[in-house]
């Protein structure tokens, strides 16, 4: 167990959206699932992924928790 919890509770819900909708579409790039199954536009999620230092083309299984949440961050107002 962490000592601190990696997500604050106010953003837990924002972060288990974010990740689900990674990882609605099996084998299918972040950017691409978030836009089928969260209609989040593509240039938005491709942004969040560039500004935190990962390939557009990451697929939802490379990245780790802490990746996950700072994706969920700049998605949300959160």
């Amino acid at each position: 167990p962490r000592e601190r919890p990696l997500v604050r509770a106010e953003e837990l819900a924002a972060m288990e959206r974010i990740v689900r909708f990674g990882f609605a579409q099996r084998r299918k790039t972040v950017v691409n699932s978030l836009k089928g199954a969260g209609g989040i536009e593509p240039a938005r999620s491709q942004a969040a992924l560039l500004a935190e230092g990962f390939d557009p083309r990451v697929r939802a299984e490379a990245l780790d928790p802490e990746a996950w949440q700072k994706i969920a961050r700049r998605l949300t107002d959160v």
